[in-house]
């Protein structure tokens, strides 16, 4: 059988070779390439890289417990985006950072936390963009810890280095931050958010 397979690959190889028709022009698609009016000012090494790295090694850390709801784990990253969001002064929403809202989460409703924080835009501070990431997990099953680190520590690394950048380089609209919580009960955090 095997000596079959390479005589006929190695049969196909030959014949694809040996072949003469030519190959087909390529087609340009059929779209029209905008140039920038504005230049573009930002550049790659104004992106802190170094705090979405350490983000990603902290929320993902076994000390963290996989971040699931009620755990110390849960906790410690409320607080660790917390003290970002006060560190780069971002405006908050209705006084507070954090917005409570009642989940259910494994049968059972809970209080959960979003938080949420923005950047005034300087030219048109009333149209908000908006840059969102989930903190929570699944924590720990059968002794084992699911860290999250692409589920989705990482995306808070990307949520706080923007959240960084922008609060140092205000742009002409508002950005709004968000980090949701009960993601991993059905997407509720980002649900209520919607909602309000």
């Amino acid at each position: 059988f095997l000596i079959s397979f390479f005589l006929t690959s190695l049969v196909a190889c030959k014949t694809a070779d040996n072949d003469s028709t030519p190959a087909p022009t390529p087609v340009e698609p059929p779209i029209d390439v905008v140039t920038p009016t504005v230049p573009i000012k930002t550049s790659v090494n104004e992106i802190d890289s170094a705090l979405a790295v350490e983000t990603l090694k902290i929320l993902s850390s076994d000390e963290y417990q996989g971040r699931k709801y009620g755990t110390e784990g849960y906790g410690k990253a409320i607080t660790y985006i917390l003290d970002y969001f006060q560190e780069f002064n971002l405006k908050q929403l209705d006084g507070s950072y954090t917005k409570k809202f009642s989940s259910v989460i494994s049968g059972q409703t809970v209080e959960s936390t979003n938080i949420v924080g923005y950047v005034e835009g300087t030219e048109k501070p009333d149209v908000f963009l908006a840059i969102g990431a989930h903190f929570d997990h699944v924590g720990i099953h059968n002794g084992s810890i699911y860290n999250g680190a692409d589920d989705n520590a990482s995306g808070v690394g990307g949520l706080l280095t923007l959240a960084k950048y922008f609060s140092e380089h205000p742009p002409k609209h508002s950005i709004l931050f968000m980090a949701f919580d009960a993601e991993e009960a059905g997407l509720q955090g980002s649900r209520d958010l919607v909602n309000q």
